[in-house]
């Protein structure tokens, strides 16, 4: 149809109102800087501390870039697209746009599914084998696979459109309404319903297995296992609940989509539909943004990493480091458990402990007898020359020995040099 002879039926406005701008701009900033510093500080962590690149953090760092890839390249599209009337960002845009979008949230919420998979062979099935490296590897490839392939039709069927009005020049990206309008269910269900099904499914067998963990074995086990489980759940249920309430206005936006397209309405593009979509991709942003918050703040490995990277370093300063005066000569003598600097034969006079030194013992003895603990205690003064006096020493340590036998499970051990 020839519109050429026909004025652009819509208010020519070529972009949004500047204050709008600012207020958009103001509150994708922070949102945006605050999700790159943290998926940046995760990684960090991750990859510069060896004890923590087991394959349960590699999911977490894969999740990680995944986010952090959103956060530098979907909210610029976005705005690009919001702030301006027609499209912008041309051809290219138009095929890589919704691809990118797509495919990178779908690689995330994927991960998430992996995350939680591997929870629950941790809990529920503790004796089973858990992932491996090798397994991680193919899971972070299939995660990456399934988004590209799953969000490759919306580059194949959006194609970027222009059209010329008598007065107005309307540049678009248009979809194929006979393909894109199912498809997008298709995506809902990868993005939303089928990570939260698996989710729900292993949090709900995760917390039915500490309830009858606590009931059965507390008895039997230390109870800082149970509270370290109850912890880990607790988590976990965080990341649900916050996956469920920011992937919420997403799926209604896409049903009311649908239902519009179906009536074949007309304001499809109304205030009101405007505003949902701006919140949904808001929040779908936000998801990403928070997750190192999530994982890094709940965890208390990453936490107490976290305070000692270089990144924290430069945004927090940490207190003073109280100087020591080397003129000052500390005592040598160290309380342990209940030690205490009194004469262990009974008497009221104080054991000369200020020239004996402590220091870790550097074996540990399977077998322990008075010879092997008395022979731990050696005097590096002279002040010991008779023999009355080695035999009198002699004896106090060994009762000071037989005094602190029985604690030696419950204090590291110790050899007095």
């Amino acid at each position: 149809m020839n519109v050429s002879i026909y004025d652009y039926p819509r208010e020519i406005w070529v972009t949004i109102p500047f204050w709008e701008i600012l207020v958009k701009a103001a509150t994708f900033l922070p949102l945006i800087t605050f999700g790159i510093f943290g998926n940046i500080a995760l990684l960090c962590i991750i990859f510069t501390i060896r004890a923590l690149r087991t394959p349960t953090n590699m999911l977490i760092a894969n999740l990680a870039v995944a986010d952090l890839a959103t956060l530098i390249i979907c909210p610029v599209m976005f705005m690009l697209h919001d702030f301006y009337q027609n499209y912008v960002m041309g051809c290219v845009g138009c095929k890589l746009e919704g691809f990118l979008e797509g495919s990178l949230l779908i690689t995330s919420v994927l991960c998430l599914c992996g995350i939680s998979y591997d929870r629950l062979t941790a809990i529920v099935f503790p004796k089973k084998s858990r992932l491996t490296m090798r397994g991680v590897t193919v899971i972070i490839a299939c995660a990456w696979l399934a988004g590209f392939l799953l969000a490759l039709p919306l580059t194949i069927y959006r194609n970027y459109k222009e059209r010329q009005w008598k007065n107005y020049l309307e540049t678009f990206c248009a979809e194929n309404t006979s393909f894109l309008p199912q498809y997008w269910h298709v995506l809902i269900g990868a993005l939303v319903w089928f990570p939260l099904s698996v989710m729900i499914c292993c949090y709900s067998l995760i917390f039915l297995k500490l309830d009858r963990y606590q009931k059965r074995v507390l008895n039997r086990e230390h109870p800082i296992s149970v509270s370290y489980k109850r912890k880990v759940a607790k988590c976990l249920f965080v990341v649900l609940i916050v996956f469920i309430i920011l992937r919420i206005p997403f799926t209604t936006l896409v049903f009311i989509r649908y239902y519009r397209f179906l009536n074949a309405n007309s304001d499809q593009i109304g205030k009101d539909f405007q505003i949902l979509w701006y919140v949904s991709h808001y929040l779908m942003f936000l998801n990403a943004a928070i997750n190192p918050l999530i994982y890094g703040m709940t965890n208390d490995n990453f936490r107490k990493a976290y305070n000692k990277t270089k990144i924290w370093k430069c945004f927090w300063k940490s207190g003073p480091v109280k100087k020591v005066d080397p003129r000052k000569k500390e005592p040598a003598v160290k309380i342990i458990g209940h030690l205490q600097p009194r004469g262990p034969c009974g008497s009221d006079k104080f054991v000369i402990f200020s020239d004996w030194v402590i220091q870790p013992k550097q074996e540990v003895q399977t077998f322990e007898s008075r010879e092997t603990k008395s022979s731990q205690l050696k005097a590096t003064t002279d002040d010991v020359q008779t023999k009355s006096e080695r035999k009198s020493l002699y004896a106090c340590n060994l009762i000071l020995a037989d005094q602190f036998q029985g604690k030696q499970n419950n204090i590291q051990s110790a050899g007095f040099i």
